[in-house]
């Protein structure tokens, strides 16, 4: 079986997930997301080089979509 991205990550990594998450879906709660808002928004996620940051993005976009 397949392991669930959020057992690779690094606690850096988990809270940045959830720092993504908060500002793209409005929740980490699923009653509480909003995909249909119409507020433009986003993040930067500003980790030094080595440390993460691609499987981050592809693991957000794979959860989220």
């Amino acid at each position: 079986h397949e392991k669930q991205p959020s057992c690779l990550f690094h606690v850096h990594q988990k809270k940045a997930f959830e720092f993504i998450w908060k500002n793209i879906a409005g929740s980490v709660e699923i009653g509480e997301m909003d995909h249909t808002s119409g507020r433009a928004g986003g993040c930067i996620i500003s980790h030094s080089p080595g440390t993460g940051k691609t499987l981050l993005v592809i693991a957000f976009l794979k959860s989220y979509l």
